[in-house]
C-alpha cells in the first residue's frame, strides 16, 4: 500500500512536504481550494496522500501508483476515475499521469458525489451521444463494467422499467438507482474506499454537502458532470480575493462584470431553453418510427466508405467478394427496413387524411371560404332546386286522369335552365379534365351571373324546396369533397411509391456499378508486383485491364466498339458508355 511519510519527509527539492505545499502548491491552488471549500488542513490531506502515491517524484502519479497506494480493486471502471490522457511536452517526452491539480478535481468531483451523483456519473459513460437517454443493452453493458464480469443479473437492469418502456431517462435512472443503487453499488463502494484512504469520511461528508448546497446549480445547469467540474474550475479564479476592501476601479470593473454576469446568465438560461429542445428533438428522433430505417442506410453508408478506403490486394480475393456481399446484405435489410416503414407510414397518412366526419365538416367549410366553394354551392343548390321542382311536376301530371297534350311554359323554362346548367357540370367533372381546363372552367362560373335563375326560381318554388334543395347540394358537395381529398392523397403516395422503387433500383445499381454485381467473379484489386489496379478473376486468377467494360447482368466482357453485350445483349451502362470506342477510333491499350 506504499510506506508512511511524515509531515517532516522530504519531497521533490528536499522541502518537507508542510513546507512544499504551504510554499508552491497553496498559493497557485488557493483560489480552486477555497472555492470547494478546502481550507489548507483539508488541501494537505490530499496533498499528503499525493506525495504518498507518487513514489517516483516527479510530480505525477500513474494508475499503476493510484491503485498501489490507494487500493481497491481495479477494474475499467475504477481506472476511469484517475486515469489521464498521455501528452507531449515542450521537449517531446511524453508525459503520462496527474499532476497534483488534477488529481485533486479527479478525487474531489468523485468523492463528494451523492449517490445520485454516482449514478448520473455511470449514466455519462455510456451516454456518449448525450441524448439523456439509455436502453437495456446499455444498462447491461454497465452491470459488466461496474462489477468487472462477463455474466448479467436481469433483476438488477429490471428494476428501471424496460417492462413498459424501451429506455430510460438520465433523471429516472439516477432517482431509481438513489433509492436502490443495486447496480451502481460498486461505484459507490469504491468511492468508501477513496473516502477512507484521502482525508477520512468526515472531511468528505462536509465537502459533499457544501457541494450540494453551494454548487448544485452548476451541477444541474451543466450538461454533463465533466462540464460542471471544468466551470467550477474557471469559477475559481481570483476567487481567494472575493472579501478584499473594494477600490473604485474595483467597484467600477465588478459593475461592469456585474453586467458581462447578467448578460452570460440571460445567454445561459436562452441557451438551456435551446438544449431542452435539441434534448426534446433528440428524444423524439430515438423514438421515432423511422430510426431503424434511418439506421439502415446510415450503417451501409459507414461500411460503404469503409469499403472505399480498404485496400484490396489480389491476395484478398475472397475477403473483398464477402465485403462486396455484405453491402448487398445490407442494402437489403436498408430497403426492407423502409419498406416497412412507408406501410406503415402511407396507412397513417391515409387514415389521417381520412379523418372522421367533424374533420370532413372542418374541410367542407374551409372550401366554402374560398370564391370556388361559395360559387359551387351557389351553382349546386340552382341546380338540384330545379330538379326538385321539375319532379314534383312530373309527380303532379302522373297523377292526372286527363294528361296534358303539351308541356307549360314554367316546366319549360325549368328544363331549359336544368340542361344548361347540367351542361356546365358535366363539364367540370369529366373525367380526362386537366388542371388547367379546370380552373379555366371555374373561372367562368364565377364570371358567369345567376341572377336571371335566382329570380325565376324564387318567385315560382316554396321556401322548403329551397331548403331542401341546399340541404342536398351541400352534402353532395361535402362527399364529393371528400372523394376528391382521398383521390388525391392516394395518388400522391402512389407517386412517392413509385419514386422510391426508382431510388431503390438507383442504389442498388449504384452498388453494382461501383463495386460489381451480387454474382459478379471479377474483384478489382491492387496488382503490387505491377504497381496497378486491375481485374482479377476469383476462379481463374485471370487478370483484366482496369478500363475494361464489364456488363452488370451477365459479368461478361464488352467489346470496345460494340454497344450491346455479347452474352446477354444487354446496353452498356454509363460506367460502361464511357468506355465505349467506335470503330476508326483510337482504342484502348490494355496493355
Amino acid at each position: 500500500m506504499g510506506a508512511a511519510v511524515s509531515t517532516n519527509s522530504r519531497y521533490m527539492g528536499g522541502k518537507t512536504l508542510l513546507k512544499f505545499f504551504h510554499e508552491d502548491t497553496w498559493p497557485a491552488l488557493q483560489d480552486l481550494l477555497e472555492r470547494v471549500d478546502m481550507n489548507e488542513n483539508s488541501g494537505f490531506e490530499v496533498f499528503k496522500v499525493f506525495a504518498r502515491t507518487d513514489v517516483n517524484e516527479d510530480g505525477l502519479v500513474d494508475l499503476n501508483e493510484c491503485f498501489r497506494y490507494l487500493g481497491g480493486k481495479r477494474t475499467k471502471f475504477t481506472e476511469r476515475i484517475l486515469y489521464s490522457e498521455s501528452t507531449v511536452d515542450e521537449v517531446g517526452d511524453i508525459i503520462s499521469g496527474l499532476n497534483f491539480k488534477n488529481f485533486l478535481i479527479a478525487i474531489w468531483n468523485y468523492c463528494t458525489l451523492t449517490p445520485a451523483g454516482v449514478a448520473r456519473y455511470c449514466f455519462e459513460i455510456f451516454d456518449v451521444d448525450e441524448t439523456d437517454m439509455l436502453e437495456k443493452p446499455d444498462l447491461i453493458a454497465m452491470f459488466k463494467m461496474l462489477f468487472n464480469t462477463d455474466d448479467f443479473e436481469e433483476d438488477y437492469v429490471n428494476i428501471y422499467g424496460f417492462d413498459q418502456y424501451p429506455k430510460v431517462s438520465k433523471e429516472n435512472f439516477c432517482t431509481i438507482s438513489a433509492k436502490k443503487p443495486y447496480l451502481i453499488q460498486p461505484a459507490l463502494d469504491y468511492q468508501n474506499v477513496l473516502r477512507r484512504r484521502v482525508g477520512g469520511k468526515i472531511m468528505w461528508a462536509h465537502l459533499t454537502k457544501h457541494r450540494e448546497r453551494a454548487l448544485r446549480i452548476v451541477d444541474e445547469d451543466e450538461r454533463t458532470l465533466s462540464n460542471a467540474v471544468n466551470a467550477i474550475v474557471v469559477s475559481s479564479k481570483n476567487y481567494s480575493k472575493r472579501f478584499d476592501a473594494p477600490t473604485a476601479d474595483s467597484m467600477i470593473s465588478t459593475s461592469q462584470k456585474k453586467v458581462i454576469s447578467d448578460t452570460q446568465m440571460a445567454e445561459r438560461e436562452l441557451h438551456l431553453q435551446q438544449r431542452r429542445l435539441e434534448s426534446e428533438t433528440r428524444s423524439m428522433r430515438s423514438t421515432a418510427p423511422d430510426r431503424k430505417m434511418h439506421q439502415a442506410w446510415a450503417i451501409l453508408t459507414a461500411r460503404r466508405q469503409a469499403f472505399d478506403e480498404e485496400e484490396y490486394l489480389t491476395t484478398d480475393l475472397d475477403r473483398r467478394c464477402r465485403d462486396r456481399l455484405m453491402l448487398f446484405a445490407l442494402y437489403d435489410v436498408a430497403k426492407a427496413e423502409s419498406l416497412l416503414y412507408w406501410q406503415y407510414k402511407d396507412a397513417y397518412d391515409l387514415d389521417i387524411t381520412e379523418g372522421s366526419p367533424a374533420d370532413h365538416e372542418a374541410r367542407y367549410m374551409d372550401h366554402l371560404a374560398t370564391p370556388e366553394g361559395k360559387v359551387m354551392l351557389e351553382f349546386m343548390t340552382l341546380l338540384r332546386l330545379m330538379e326538385l321542382v321539375l319532379q314534383d311536376i312530373e309527380d303532379k301530371v302522373a297523377k292526372m286522369k286527363r294528361k296534358p297534350k303539351a308541356k307549360s311554359e314554367r316546366q319549360l323554362i325549368f328544363e331549359a335552365q336544368r340542361n344548361e346548367l347540367q351542361k356546365i357540370l358535366d363539364g367540370l367533372q369529366e373525367a380526362d379534365l386537366s388542371a388547367h381546363d379546370r380552373t379555366k372552367r371555374i373561372k367562368f362560373l364565377l364570371e358567369r351571373d345567376f341572377t336571371e335563375e335566382h329570380l325565376f326560381a324564387k318567385k315560382n318554388t316554396k321556401k322548403t324546396e329551397q331548403a331542401a334543395a341546399a340541404d342536398i347540394a351541400r352534402k353532395e358537395l361535402c362527399a364529393q369533397l371528400k372523394e376528391k381529398t382521398m383521390r388525391d392523397k392516394r395518388a400522391e403516395i402512389a407517386a412517392a411509391q413509385e419514386e422510391r422503387r426508382r431510388g431503390y433500383i438507383i442504389k442498388e445499381f449504384e452498388l453494382t456499378t461501383n463495386y460489381g454485381s451480387r454474382t459478379t467473379k471479377w474483384e478489382f484489386v491492387l496488382d503490387k508486383e505491377a504497381n496497378k489496379m486491375t481485374y482479377m478473376a476469383r476462379d481463374t486468377h485471370e487478370k483484366r485491364h482496369p478500363k475494361t467494360a464489364i456488363c452488370e447482368t451477365c459479368d461478361g466482357i464488352f467489346v470496345q466498339h460494340e454497344l450491346h453485350c455479347d452474352g446477354c445483349n444487354g446496353p452498356r451502362s454509363a460506367k460502361n458508355l464511357k468506355l465505349y470506342r467506335p470503330l476508326g477510333f483510337k482504342d484502348i491499350t490494355l496493355e
